[in-house]
């Protein structure tokens, strides 16, 4: 694997299914879907070894939430059936919603979009319940739910649980593809 992460300038990890509640000690909730065991195994290994190499890291989504559980954090894993909101962070459908969310002024997800609250494109069913070791809480949304997340002591590690890709017509989301180029070079 680091044959292949060092061809890499930064990495970003994008959405998916969920990663396997076993990965931080809980059993299966009826609506999770685990991403593939190969895929699985693959990806934290990938993670694990980027962290281990400093690599520049930007999750998306379940890759969020996959950078989380490798260092040791775990997941709410069925939003609707777990937590208590009238926020929709995904329905039965898989429309796209839109929320908002709040960004912490002191953090660097604050320095690269440049405001404290934004609308967020929302399509998960499942977010961060414990905080992995070293990250930090950056942006939520009104019913607590962590949005995104960053790495102060590592080089560059922004995590958001929304869906940039999706927005990039808006500066403030284009701003996060943009500060990955940056620290990547």
């Amino acid at each position: 694997m680091k044959f292949l992460l060092k061809k890499i300038d930064g990495l970003l990890l994008t959405g998916g299914n969920d990663v396997p509640p076993q990965r931080y000690g809980e059993e299966r909730h009826e609506r999770t879907v685990c991403v593939h065991p190969d895929k699985d195994i693959s990806d934290i290994t990938l993670v694990g070894t980027s962290i281990e190499m400093k690599t520049p890291i930007l999750a998306i989504c379940y890759g969020m939430q996959l950078v989380n559980v490798a260092l040791s954090g775990s997941l709410i894993q069925d939003i609707p059936s777990e937590v208590k909101t009238s926020i929709i962070h995904k329905d039965s459908k898989n429309e796209r919603y839109t929320h908002t969310i709040t960004i912490e002024k002191n953090s660097l997800l604050y320095q690269i979009i440049g405001a404290d609250c934004i609308e967020a494109s929302s399509t998960h069913h499942q977010a961060i319940k414990r905080l992995g070791n070293g990250l930090k809480d950056t942006a939520h949304t009104e019913d607590g739910i962590i949005e995104a997340v960053e790495w102060r002591d590592y080089p560059f590690l922004v995590g958001v649980q929304w869906h940039p890709e999706r927005m990039t017509d808006s500066s403030h989301h284009l701003a996060l593809f943009n500060a990955l180029i940056h620290a990547s070079k």
